[in-house]
């Protein structure tokens, strides 16, 4: 699941703004592999967030107490490329200087209605709408990734197991697989299993997943991020 983030010191506008986003990638036919949140009202607390687990973009407010938009847009470009940044602000003015950290976007407070569904337009074409197929020798077969259960790893290999039973092989690594299949819902779990979470029932024994009828080991190491992943499944 792609992970769309908020950050802006005003807490009236950040609360508001969220579902206002929310409400525009429905719009826009995303809203089964994006997720709007967490919600930040400082720059340092995106910063920490990001030191342990990942966001696809991030819509920043450039004017903000103690440290500035662009000076988290600075850090993340450092340590964090592949995090798309949109600016935003009440003020015309600092559009000129955004560009020089390369963002993706900006979006302007008093022009949000105009400007709004346009960046989230774009952020879909660029991260992905969730809609692939994939092509398998053993047995040669289409596959829509939405149908499979989950992925296996073997050596070089890899299975595709779909939710009707089926069994495909393909050369590669599920590591391969982890960044691209995320905007579909795909969360690794294990070293050897990477899952389509639109299919994840529950845990078991606190350690294992159920789904489409198979129980799949979680590594402990993994464990919180796939809770909070489940957690975020069960809220869009």
């Amino acid at each position: 699941m792609v992970k769309i983030s908020i950050c802006d010191d005003d807490r009236e506008f950040l609360s508001s703004f969220a579902k206002v986003l929310e409400r525009e990638f429905v719009a826009a036919g995303g809203a089964r592999a994006f997720y709007i949140g967490p919600c930040f009202d400082n720059g340092r607390d995106v910063l920490s967030y990001l030191e342990s687990r990942p966001l696809d973009a991030l819509f920043l407010d450039v004017r903000m107490p103690d440290i500035s938009g662009f000076e988290v847009a600075r850090e993340i470009g450092k340590l964090h490329p592949g995090v798309l940044i949109v600016f935003v602000t009440a003020y015309d003015e600092s559009v000129f200087e955004a560009f020089d950290y390369s963002p993706f976007a900006f979006l302007r407070k008093a022009h949000a209605d105009e400007d709004l569904p346009k960046i989230v337009s774009r952020l879909i074409s660029k991260i992905g709408k969730g809609e692939r197929v994939m092509r398998f020798k053993e047995p040669a077969a289409e596959i829509d990734v939405g149908d499979i259960l989950f992925f296996e790893s073997e050596r070089n290999y890899f299975y595709a197991v779909t939710k009707d039973g089926g069994r495909y092989k393909k050369r590669g690594t599920i590591s391969s697989l982890e960044r691209e299949l995320a905007p579909l819902g795909f969360v690794r779990i294990h070293a050897g299993y990477l899952v389509n979470m639109n299919y994840a029932g529950g845990l078991v024994d606190g350690r294992f997943l159920t789904l489409g009828g198979y129980t799949l080991p979680v590594a402990q190491k993994r464990l919180q991020a796939f809770k909070e992943a489940l957690t975020l499944r069960k809220s869009v």
